[in-house]
């Protein structure tokens, strides 16, 4: 009798279901919406609401009232207040998803009921990994809109069907070595006058390129390119592009990273060396390697490279019935499988 009456006793104990919201009002409304639905479908349930210690002095008293199987629980105050976070949001997301987990699974840890179930909000990108880490069923709560859950469900699958339309789906279809890749740098660069003789040089080649150059100096470029040729960006991780298929000749200073990385990817390389290493650097390139041609030969008597012998050397270099660059780009792959 007394085995029956603690299986019983067993059978009748509450099940603990763990809350997770994000840390923001728009967020732990609806999780405790969701928390007062749950405690109205069974009177066997338990659940603990996990907020911030700031978060719970700005909750005060909710109304009406939570029911008395719905308990608040805290953790330290590990993210920026919620009175400062616009001020810096991007940083106040990185602390949601960095600082929070740690505090929240020594809290589950700690619980004297273990919780059978997390419900975990989606903008908490650590909380269903940790559950199930722990060996708790998990979930996510989607606190937006309808429309909003189903895009990002569908997301995938959107894109495994071809739907993208626009100018953005032409990036999927890039032909090979058909991009010229440009950096001159980030410590020292080239003057004003010579930016924008490179700017309208790339543009009347006709030949797609990506070029790596400083903020404060992309303003003063974009009224020379055309609309569709180019695509600036203030820093790329260089030889991830170099190694890309789509890219066909490399415009550079010849410092020594670029120059290595130009050659570990077999790219065929137009040079403009600035100062320091460079000019040496740029003479193994043309001279000694053979792996491209140097248009800083091609400067004038006032210190500028115009821009029709850019635009002829981009084009040649990107082409691929020019004996001399066909050469080149023999000498380039040759030297691409001995550098690895």
């Amino acid at each position: 009798m007394a085995l029956a009456d603690a299986s019983l006793a067993v059978v009748q104990r509450p099940c603990h279901i763990v809350a997770l919201p994000y840390p923001g009002r728009g967020h732990i409304n609806p999780m405790l919406s969701l928390c007062r639905l749950l405690a109205e479908r069974s009177s066997s349930i338990v659940i603990t609401v996990v907020l911030t210690e700031e978060w719970l002095g700005l909750l005060g008293s909710p109304a009406p009232p939570l029911p008395e199987c719905i308990r608040l629980a805290t953790i330290p105050n590990v993210i920026p207040s919620e009175h400062g976070r616009a001020a810096d949001f991007s940083g106040f997301i990185e602390a949601v998803h960095t600082r929070m987990e740690a505090p929240v699974e020594q809290l589950l840890r700690g619980m004297a009921a273990a919780p059978a179930a997390v419900v975990a909000d989606m903008f908490l990108p650590w909380a269903v990994p940790m559950a199930l880490r722990m060996g708790v069923t998990a979930c996510s709560f989607c606190p937006s809109a309808a429309a909003h859950f189903a895009a990002f469900y569908h997301l995938e699958s959107l894109v495994a069907a071809h739907r993208t339309t626009g100018r953005d789906g032409d990036s999927f279809t890039v032909t090979a070595c058909s991009i010229c890749s440009v950096s001159l740098g980030s410590f020292l660069s080239v003057s004003p006058s010579q930016i924008a003789e490179l700017a309208m040089g790339l543009a009347a080649s006709d030949v797609k390129f990506l070029w790596a150059l400083r903020g404060e100096q992309q303003s003063h470029v974009l009224q020379f390119l055309g609309d569709n040729n180019g695509i600036l960006v203030p820093w790329c991780d260089q030889l991830k592009v170099l190694c890309h298929c789509s890219i066909g000749g490399f415009l550079t200073h010849c410092g020594m990273n670029s120059t290595l990385e130009g050659v570990f990817a077999g790219v065929p390389m137009l040079t403009l060396p600035i100062a320091l290493d460079q000019p040496t650097d740029s003479r193994l390139i043309v001279d000694v390697w053979k792996l491209g041609f140097s248009i800083k030969e091609k400067m004038r008597s006032d210190g500028l490279i115009g821009r029709a012998e850019i635009a002829l050397a981009v084009k040649n270099i990107m082409s691929v019935n020019v004996s001399g660059t066909n050469e080149v780009r023999r000498r380039a792959n040759s030297l691409k499988e001995a550098s690895k």
